[in-house]
């Protein structure tokens, strides 16, 4: 693929560089390559689920253990401090991390037994006040 956006319009496919769709303020993705897949209607109106299944198209999908026993001594792990070069202005990291934080917490109401109409009104606040570009 060698534009950003690639369209297989015989087979409904569109796949999508991740450094192409990314915004410029998102530094992280320079330090990496990664491609999103999938059909290229979105809808929830349809006879047939099998007609708008990626998954009946997908030939390998590939899961990267982050873990001691991949990071052997012949390849290295890129510490964080290189892949965040500086998380105190980076706009993008910070976003992520709100994001990451309110869905850590929503797992965790969700799995707590009893009301939880306070936490979840709580959350609902945090996310509406940090979650606004200013």
């Amino acid at each position: 693929m060698n534009s950003g956006i690639s369209i297989d319009s015989q087979e409904e496919i569109i796949s999508l560089r991740l450094l192409s769709a990314c915004p410029s303020l998102a530094l992280r993705p320079y330090f990496q390559d990664a491609f999103l897949a999938g059909t290229v209607d979105i809808t929830d109106n349809y006879d047939d689920k099998n007609e708008l299944d990626f998954n009946r198209r997908l030939i390998a999908k590939f899961a990267i253990p982050n873990d001691d026993a991949f990071w052997n001594g012949s390849v290295h792990k890129i510490p964080n401090e290189l892949l965040f070069l500086d998380k105190d202005n980076d706009l993008m990291y910070k976003i992520c991390s709100y994001i990451h934080l309110a869905v850590m917490q929503a797992k965790e109401l969700l799995f707590e037994s009893g009301e939880n109409t306070k936490e979840v009104n709580e959350l609902t606040t945090i996310l509406r006040k940090r979650l606004i570009f200013r």
